[in-house]
């Protein structure tokens, strides 16, 4: 279950988005 991994790709894909 990759699910952890997930939330943290989204976060980081969120976090440079608004760069």
């Amino acid at each position: 279950d990759d699910t952890c991994l997930k939330d943290f790709v989204w976060y980081l894909f969120e976090l440079f988005r608004y760069l």
